[in-house]
């Protein structure tokens, strides 16, 4: 934009004062600020800029004869080089802290890398030197039973442990799904596991092992802590998050949630400079479905933001392919089978069915080895959420049963990734 362009009457908020021009270079001095082409917003200017008395008699803007404050002079990217000691893009860095392009604020040392899209210009976002490296796995050598929660979050591709002022894992903790101490019990630690496959058919989204959660037993036929989904009730409440206390009234009238048997793993993240969204992979398995389809039983899957987003006031970002809840009283299945279908209804409701029934066998819950039947899964699912950049939130992974200890439900989570922008992805609360 050539200079003469420039109305220096509009958005006045700071007090710069222009004292010279050097060709296309305008400086200031003091405690002033310059808007920068390459920048695309204000930011204050600091050492390492050149000394404009070097440079008398240059004769100023006409418009600034008479002391106009103006918030933008557009300059080159003189400013941009390296050895500045100014945090020119406002990301926290400046040039001699390790921002290797200080005049563009998704690229920093608290950045982190992504893929380069379509129609994108390559960027190393991290300033290591390599552009679209793979983001590093961390979950090959996780015990199947692990107690840590750190372990669990190693599971689920979180691999950066947060330093102060940088992104990644602040915190790892178990709880009960309304936040809650749980109790010290070898029940509640089989909710939980580390799993490579669950069946032959079913495989980690990316990287060697998942995370699974249960109402019952998070372990595989074959395990030696292994339980069937057929259920037992490990003898202790969980009521859930206040927010979600009130069953959604998919089928009907909502009722109370009493809550049994849960089990949530507790995250606090810190968010890289230039993420401002993020994705996770989950897949839900219910041993209630058919027989609990829209009845007050069933076990939700929920993971509660905080702070919640905005289209989601109660703070769940975990729904179903057609933007409903994850609860095996109303969850849309797509890995179910019936003598008639697919489609095959339930309840009154229609499910797809798409997958068959490959994904439930040798996990327990098909026919193979239940007993009772196939029952169902909804085969994976993305879940996503908006977040802002560099700062900070609590992401809580919850299951439990919504009124009894039986007839128990697993979900598997994997493959958490930080994005640009969040996928526009439907909820309908129900």
């Amino acid at each position: 934009m050539p200079l003469h362009a420039l109305d220096p009457r509009r958005n006045r908020r700071t007090a710069t004062r222009v004292l010279r021009v050097l060709g296309r270079a305008a400086f200031v001095v003091g405690a002033a600020s310059v808007l920068m082409s390459a920048c695309h917003e204000r930011v204050p200017l600091g050492s390492g800029l050149p000394d404009d008395d070097a440079h008398p008699g240059v004769p100023i803007f006409p418009w600034l004869a008479d002391d106009e404050h103006v918030d933008e002079i557009p300059i080159n990217n003189v400013a941009c080089k390296p050895g500045l000691t100014t945090d020119l893009d406002g990301d926290g860095y400046s040039a001699v802290e390790g921002d290797c392009n200080d005049c563009d604020p998704d690229m920093g040392p608290n950045a982190v890398e992504m893929v380069t899209l379509d129609g994108e210009a390559p960027k190393d976002e991290n300033c290591n030197g390599v552009i679209d490296e793979a983001t590093p796995l961390c979950d090959s050598n996780v015990a199947l039973d692990d107690s840590g929660a750190l372990a669990a979050a190693r599971a689920v591709d979180l691999c950066r442990i947060a330093t102060p002022g940088s992104w990644g894992v602040a915190s790892a903790l178990w709880r009960l799904p309304n936040g809650s101490t749980p109790p010290s019990s070898t029940l509640f630690a089989l909710g939980h596991g580390v799993l490579n496959q669950f069946g032959p058919n079913v495989v980690p989204q990316r990287g060697a092992q998942m995370l699974a959660l249960s109402t019952g037993a998070a372990r595989r036929p074959g395990d030696v802590e292994y339980i069937s989904p057929a259920g037992f009730d490990k003898g202790y409440t969980s009521a859930p998050p206040e927010s979600l206390a009130q069953t959604p009234a998919a089928c009907g009238t909502g009722a109370p949630e009493s809550g049994r048997d849960g089990i949530a793993l507790e995250i606090q993240l810190g968010v890289p400079q230039n993420a401002q969204a993020f994705a996770f992979d989950f897949n839900f398995f219910t041993f209630e479905m058919p027989a609990s389809q829209c009845t007050a039983h069933g076990d939700r899957f929920a993971a509660v933001l905080t702070p919640p987003p905005v289209d989601s006031p109660t703070g769940n970002i975990a729904f179903d392919s057609m933007g409903g809840i994850v609860r095996a009283s109303s969850v849309f299945l797509e890995a179910c089978t019936c003598p008639t279908g697919p489609p095959c209804y339930m309840g009154g409701k229609a499910h797809a069915c798409s997958l068959g029934i490959e994904p439930l066998l040798g996990n327990g819950f098909g026919a193979d080895l239940s007993g009772s039947g196939h029952h169902a899964a909804t085969g994976w699912l993305m879940s996503t959420a908006e977040v802002e950049a560099g700062g900070h939130f609590t992401l809580r992974f919850m299951i439990y049963d919504a009124t009894d200890g039986l007839a128990d439900s697993t979900v598997l989570v994997d493959n958490f990734r930080w994005l640009h922008n969040a996928p526009q992805i439907p909820r309908s609360h129900r």
